[in-house]
């Protein structure tokens, strides 16, 4: 019998989770140090912050806490920015996670709560992930400050020109980020980057049931309610998938429904209404809609707009203290980006994002860039324009030519802020994969001095250190510094780690071999003196590739199997060992008693009278490992034999193949 159906009509593989390692336990401690000093005529700066977190897994139960303390000229602020437990839940495809969380799946913007929260594992659902990438441009040596809801989430140093910022550990991905980029000569540049414009790309799974139950974490100066969230999502046929949410407390209520849709290949859309009911504010709604497409011939185009009612309120919003006037609240924010590719031409993309408040007073950013690679350089121009209703910043250009020639490149660039324009050149090189450094030096038509910069950043094998250094016209000098990675404690005692260590880690060993090079899905590590080394990140539920460089390998090492494929769980810890024979091997010169050679063709054997090997040209003999120790004898032509005397050094060289010595073969009769 054979039956012919709609392939949409067939349900989707399960997927086999047999295979893939639980348990283990292991505690860690990450490390982000970053320490800024400015020195100027006028005016002098320190600013130092420091982000730690710690915790353990045990039992495929993750135990994390993070902290950011941030110090600027002896005025000091530590945030806490979340302390939970969670466990992934297999057979159910879900976690959960108890203490001071971000909520995970909500369809609402709501910051951290004390509480507990149920919500689908991504990596179970296959989900296509969400994120913000923020994109700016830096006059000179600049910090990059993201807040959301008035917290710092993320804060990092970035060079002179364009700069691209993804990966942020967002608080919610339901609220807008505050960007603030502050100058090396102390100016500062504020701007926004609406929710409505992340990235969530494709269709991906319907989301599952999620639901949390806490208090909302205190904001100085408003109230802390409890309060209840629940949302779930359902496919709709394969092009739609619906979801829908509720948020209950005493001060605040609201209701949110969606559709993300993928109305022809290549287009994907989502729709989001909201509507709050605040006390004292009464009943509002938001309405959003996004639309990307990859059109044909190298265009893509994203568009997206959300407006709300003077109403609408967020639950941040509704406890704060009221303020009879409404008129400083955002009404609608507007976001649209298109780029095209081409061959010949290069590469072309313009974003622009507007907002505006119910007093009137609106904001609007322009961004563009085009880049191109020719024969013997690439070329990239850069656009920022910042419009507000109050302050207008201006237009922000840079326009750069890189010449690279291999390792090292040389490029040159012109950018210009406001009225002020700089000119500059900067030679970079990759000594090797651990070490690149850049110097750098520019000229402005201000005052006409000359400012210079050099950074370093080396990764010596156990953490990631960064330093720089500037001076500006002889006037001001900045310098920093950065630190970054992790340490792993374990039974055997504690591993260091040139990366942050995630959820899902490892330990892997090779033998006691030190300084062996390793690939990992993180990035390569190094073996420590006892031969062991973190795999600071594994994909949860998928296949990753642990490999041993074997050119890292000392000469007298061999390894029975240098690759391993891991399949690991969420929140596992996991054990690679890769065995390792060490071996020992010596190239004889043998000679007979008179100082001739010993007769090439002779048989050497051990003495069990086993065979050991030939002597070869000029009284040459080959011996590894247990024959070294063993009584070695030779037979010689005319029914003679003779027993090699030699010695070797007590300590082994490793970086030699084989080590070579002078040998006598010594004449003795046939019981030796």
């Amino acid at each position: 019998m054979e039956l012919i159906a709609p392939s949409e009509a067939f349900a989707a593989p399960q997927r086999n989770l047999d295979g893939y390692t639980r348990g283990g336990s292991a505690g860690l401690l990450n490390y982000d140090l970053l320490a800024l000093a400015n020195y100027g005529a006028v005016r002098s700066s320190q600013y130092f912050q420091a982000g730690t977190e710690a915790g353990f897994n045990a039992g495929d139960w993750i135990v994390r806490s993070r902290q950011l303390f941030a110090s600027q000229d002896g005025e000091s602020q530590v945030t806490h920015q979340y302390a939970y437990a969670q466990r992934t839940f297999v057979d159910y495809r879900s976690v959960f996670q108890i203490g001071q969380i971000n909520l995970a799946s909500s369809m609402f913007a709501v910051g951290a709560i004390y509480g507990a929260q149920l919500f689908p594992e991504q990596a179970l659902a296959m989900q296509a992930g969400s994120g913000a990438s923020v994109e700016g441009i830096a006059q000179t040596q600049a910090r990059v400050e993201v807040r959301q809801f008035g917290a710092l989430i993320y804060s990092t140093v970035v060079p002179a020109g364009p700069f691209t910022l993804t990966g942020l550990p967002l608080i919610n991905g339901n609220a807008d980020l505050d960007v603030t980029v502050v100058e090396a000569n102390g100016q500062q540049r504020r701007f926004a980057v609406p929710a409505a414009s992340y990235n969530r790309a494709g269709l991906g799974a319907a989301q599952g049931f999620s639901f949390a139950l806490g208090k909302l974490q205190n904001v100085a100066g408003t109230q802390a309610p409890w309060l209840a969230t629940a949302t779930n999502g359902w496919r709709l046929g394969q092009r739609a998938n619906l979801a829908s949410g509720v948020l209950l407390s005493q001060p605040y209520q609201a209701l949110a429904t969606g559709v993300d849709f993928v109305p022809l290949p290549g287009m994907n859309g989502s729709m989001r209404l909201l509507a709050s009911n605040a006390r004292g504010v009464g009943p509002g709604g938001q309405l959003g809609l996004s639309l990307g497409a990859a059109l044909a011939q190298g265009w893509g185009v994203s568009l997206s707009a959300t407006r709300q009612t003077a109403g609408y309120r967020e639950i941040s919003e509704a406890i704060q203290p009221q303020d009879p006037g409404l008129v400083a609240r955002g009404r609608d924010q507007y976001t649209a980006n298109v780029s095209w590719s081409d061959a010949r031409l290069g590469g072309f993309s313009a974003g622009f994002a507007r907002s505006s408040l119910f007093d009137g007073h609106k904001s609007q950013r322009f961004v563009a860039a085009w880049a191109q690679s020719f024969k013997y350089a690439s070329v990239s121009f850069n656009l920022e324009r910042d419009l507000g209703s109050t302050v207008a910043s201006g237009n922000q250009f840079y326009v750069g030519i890189n010449i690279p020639l291999g390792r090292r490149s040389v490029s040159t660039y012109a950018s210009q802020s406001g009225k002020l324009t700089r000119f500059g050149a900067r030679y970079s090189e990759t000594v090797n994969p651990t070490l690149n450094y850049s110097v750098a030096a520019e000229s402005d038509s201000d005052n006409r001095t000359v400012a210079a910069n050099a950074t370093v950043s080396v990764l010596p094998r156990y953490t990631q250190l960064s330093l720089g250094a500037s001076t500006y016209g002889g006037q001001s000098s900045a310098f920093s510094a950065s630190l970054r990675g992790g340490a792993v404690v374990h039974g055997e005692g504690m591993t260091l780690s040139p990366y942050p260590v995630n959820d899902t880690f490892g330990l892997l060993k090779v033998g006691d071999v030190p300084g062996v090079r390793v690939q990992t899905p993180e990035g390569p590590v190094w073996t420590d003196r006892w031969g062991r080394a973190v795999i600071a990140s594994l994909p949860e539920y998928a296949d990753a590739r642990i490999e041993v460089t074997t050119k890292s390998l000392p000469r007298n090492v061999d390894i029975t199997n240098g690759l391993h494929i891991l399949g690991a769980g969420h929140g596992s810890v996991n054990r690679v060992d890769f065995g390792v024979v060490k071996v020992r091997r010596a190239l004889l010169a043998a000679r007979l008693a008179d100082g001739m050679p010993v007769p090439k063709g002779a048989i050497v054997v051990d003495e069990n009278d086993n065979f050991v090997t030939a002597v070869g040209d000029d009284g040459a003999v080959f011996v590894a490992n247990g024959q070294i120790s063993s009584r070695l004898l030779v037979y010689l032509p005319g029914g003679r034999q003779c027993r090699l005397d030699y010695s070797l050094p007590e300590k082994q060289d490793s970086m030699r193949y084989y080590e070579r010595a002078d040998a006598v073969c010594a004449i003795s009769d046939k019981n030796g």
